[in-house]
């Protein structure tokens, strides 16, 4: 393939050209023919290879550098060659010696071959992946708590990254080094390598002549730094690493073999081997040893990488024996007593003398630890008087036994403010050895009490969020299967009553019936909301616009000899929410404080944009920290106690008397809230009133209207429905329904039927009415495999709740028609010339 524009002759001229445009660049630039051979290399690319230009041009790349071929490289290098296409790679590097290196390479199609441009990164790599492993090694540092959880961590991770088949980690005890962890070595390896001391007849180490134990092997030499950084083998800093022990000791003299060496890492087989001493400042702690069997397993940016992961693992070897060596001492106790808020403190007995008491004393009793010393007792003078005997019955039975107490009590400082106090003491003995001493330590637990007080709390909150739930599954089961009986009662009522004339005696029956199935067609949807199973419609509204729709209606409920008011945020944010469900919540709230004044009052009616911080969200079970529009709801009635609040979203739950309320109310209030993204919280007393709180997410749009149109009955012209609806029942009224509104019916009792009739019997229904919930197949699945052969086909649904089918939490899905049951004639009439009309 040859590029546009460019003869065979052109590119002859051009390799001319080359090694005068090229010779120069620090970039490595090579030329490669259709056979694979080198046509042109510069100096950096030679270089690059670890070759010589000579070497390289006239050659293959398969003979200047055996097994390229199999490399992921000359793979799409032969892409790139046999495409003609241009591509770019980041190549790690193995030369025949074993040595790595990181390269960008950038392979560009020419007349008759490849041009490769190359940049070395190796720097740049070997600095990313020193970073990482370091980063690596203190996050295993910082979480480590003790020396050996860092050390086992430590060796897994070296043996993970180093691919050494053995590690081993030689820790300091007494004068010998032996190992602490080893990973990889055979056991009689260890066994036989334990120990760098060797000791004598008595069983002590063998020492030079300045008394030092004298420590054998190279890991001897490394931990008493007997190394020369002039040989190769050794590092400036005084590590030891070999990547062929075989050659190192052929390169060696019997003396040097001899020296303190035992050459068994060698005899066991291993050539390449490190040794990176764990020093910190003039301590020694030990070193940790890598081996293996193959050749050439470590490079010198490896054994840099092993000292600084060695030096920061020393570092916390020093620090946690620093750590023992100071709790080990007198200082120690002091530093703690000293600095700690808690109250240390040591005396006699009949605590009559004071012989310590810490710092923290003054802190928490507000007292001088002077006014202590001179009289001991007077740290009862703060202690709250509630709870003073119970301390001295403490006290007084540790007189008595000598047994350790502890109890906990309230301390009032001078300020006023209260703090819990734990107190525990011990009995101690003297310097003759007599128990007439005590000590004891004293801990502000305030926090503690605080925190258990607000864990308490919200998991009452969140048993109570349960409570709810449970309850609200079992209404909206109940409150879904009542519907349907609630449609069939309501729909044979309006039917009958329109053939019978008004003064018959029939009718009037009928029609008490039917307001009695209507009162309970209200009940179960305020079971629905409440338990969040009713279909919402929301809008983007404003609160005070929905307040102001109802105002002259809560006016009228509330009554003259309460004084309403409004407190309306003139800016208020926009809400999305249901707007008849929103007025249903702000009508119940009013007609509880309503009912929570009999004698009259104030109700104030408030909205707010607020914002909920996290603190809030954590405190409240259900909140969401964010910005929110506020509706509160203040009355200045006899309030609830703790055990009314918890129950007061119960449905049924009212302390009105019999026959003066359904306790449906709040409940409804909760679920309708819930269901909107809300949350709703209660602030009351005894005798002093209530607030109620709801937040609703603010949402940044416009408002919509939400004016409502007047349902009126619609004749229809003959159009054919198809109904679905798996209630015997409910099908026949339907039917029956639907055939008085002028329309034909084919009424089905399941998913199947409806799809024999319409697949099979060829029926072309212009409107489906489908129950959401069916055995079998469901209601959407039958609509959208019914809309799929007849785009034409209009679907509306209906169910007495839907579990989700068509109603994602509640919230009706965009372009979906629905009628939730009970329905009556009239409301059924006007959804289909809507459905029908679209």
């Amino acid at each position: 393939m040859k590029t546009p524009g460019v003869s065979e002759s052109d590119f002859v001229t051009l390799g001319s050209l080359v090694p005068n445009l090229l010779d120069h660049l620090i970039e490595g630039c090579q030329l490669i023919s259709a056979d694979w051979r080198y046509l042109y290399v510069n100096e950096s690319a030679a270089r690059q290879g670890l070759q010589t230009r000579a070497a390289l041009i006239g050659r293959t790349m398969e003979e200047a550098y055996p097994g390229i071929e199999k490399t992921p490289m000359f793979t799409e290098l032969e892409r790139c060659m046999r495409e003609r296409t241009r591509t770019c790679m980041e190549n790690e590097f193995v030369f025949p010696d074993g040595s790595h290196g990181w390269f960008e390479l950038r392979f560009e199609p020419v007349p008759g071959g490849v041009f490769i441009f190359s940049q070395d990164i190796s720097e740049r790599k070997r600095a990313e992946n020193e970073l990482k492993t370091m980063v690596k090694v203190l996050e295993l540092i910082n979480s480590s708590e003790t020396r050996d959880e860092l050390l086992k961590a430590i060796l897994h991770f070296l043996q993970n990254w180093s691919r050494c088949e053995a590690i081993g980690i030689r820790l300091k005890e007494g004068s010998d080094y032996p190992y602490f962890l080893t990973s990889g070595f055979s056991d009689s390896f260890v066994k036989q390598e334990m120990h760098l001391c060797t000791y004598n007849h008595t069983g002590g180490a063998i020492c030079d002549s300045e008394g030092i134990p004298l420590l054998e092997c190279m890991c001897g030499n490394i931990l008493q730094e007997r190394c020369d950084p002039a040989k190769n083998f050794f590092t400036s800093d005084g590590c030891f690493w070999s990547n062929c022990t075989s050659e190192l000791l052929a390169a060696t003299t019997d003396a040097e073999r001899q020296a303190r060496t035992r050459n068994r890492c060698n005899g066991e087989g291993y050539e390449s081997v490190a040794l990176i001493p764990l020093r910190s400042g003039n301590n020694t702690f030990g070193l940790i040893q890598l081996n293996d069997k193959h050749k050439n397993c470590f490079t010198a940016d490896m054994i840099t990488i092993c000292r600084r992961i060695a030096d920061h693992v020393a570092v916390f070897l020093a620090k946690k024996q620093a750590e023992e060596a100071l709790h080990k001492s007198e200082y120690r106790f002091r530093l703690m007593a000293e600095t700690i808020n808690d109250v240390f403190w040591l005396c006699t007995r009949a605590i009559d003398k004071m012989i310590y008491v810490s710092p923290g004393y003054e802190k928490l009793w507000e007292r001088s630890t002077e006014s202590l010393y001179k009289s001991p007792q007077s740290f009862i003078d703060p202690i709250h008087p509630d709870d003073r005997a119970m301390l001295m019955t403490s006290l007084k039975q540790f007189h008595q036994a000598g047994q350790p107490y502890e109890v906990e009590f309230r301390i009032v400082k001078g300020s006023g403010e209260i703090r819990w106090v734990c107190a525990r003491g011990f009995p101690v003995s003297d310097a003759k050895g007599a128990e007439n001493l005590m000590t004891g330590l004293c801990t502000d637990i305030t926090e503690d009490k605080h925190a258990e007080s607000e864990k308490n709390r919200l998991e009452e909150q969140f048993h109570q969020a349960q409570k709810l739930e449970s309850i609200g599954q079992l209404a909206g089961g109940v409150a879904h299967d009542f519907n349907n009986i609630l449609s069939v009662q309501l729909g044979y009522c309006e039917l009958m009553l329109e053939e019978l004339k008004e003064e018959d005696p029939f009718a009037q029956n009928l029609l008490q019936i039917k307001i009695c199935a209507e009162r309970a067609a209200v009940l179960t949807r305020q079971l629905l909301a409440f338990s969040r199973k009713q279909a919402l419609q929301p809008v983007v509204l404003d609160l005070n616009d929905v307040v102001a729709n109802i105002e002259k209606m809560l006016r009228r409920l509330i009554g003259e000899d309460i004084d309403f008011i409004m407190v309306l945020r003139e800016d208020l944010g926009r809400v999305k929410v249901d707007p008849g469900q929103i007025e249903q919540v702000i009508m119940n709230l009013a007609v509880n404080s309503r009912d929570a004044m009999p004698d009259g009052g104030k109700l104030t009616l408030e909205t707010a944009n607020v914002v909920l911080d996290e603190e809030y969200a954590r405190k409240h079970v259900d909140a969401i920290a964010g910005p929110h529009v506020m509706l509160a709801v203040t009355d200045t009635g006899c309030g609830m106690d703790e055990a009314t609040k918890l129950r007061l979203f119960e449905p049924f739950f009212t302390t009105k008397g019999p026959g003066k309320g359904t306790g449906l109310g709040l409940a409804t209030v909760y679920g309708i809230v819930r269901q909107s993204g809300g949350t709703i919280w209660v602030y009351s007393e005894l005798g002093r009133g209530t607030t109620i709180k709801i937040y609703l997410p603010l949402i940044n749009a416009e408002a919509e209207s939400i004016n409502r149109q007047e349902i009126e009955s619609v004749q229809g012209n003959g159009e054919l429905i198809l109904v679905v609806e798996d209630e015997s029942g409910l099908r026949k009224l339907f039917a029956q329904m639907i055939e008085k509104l002028g329309y034909r019916v084919f009424a089905a009792g399941n998913g199947g039927e409806a799809l024999i009739a319409v697949e099979e019997e060829k029926l072309r229904p212009d409107l489906l009415i489908t129950d959401v919930v069916m055995p079998g197949i469901g209601g959407k699945v039958l609509a959208e495999r019914l809309t799929r052969t007849n785009q034409n086909l209009k679907v509306l649904y209906i169910s007495g709740y839907t579990a989700n089918a068509i109603v994602h939490h509640g919230v009706l899905d965009a372009n979906l028609a629905f009628l939730q049951k009970p329905f009556n004639k009239n409301e059924l009439a006007a959804k289909i010339r809507e459905v029908l009309g679209k």
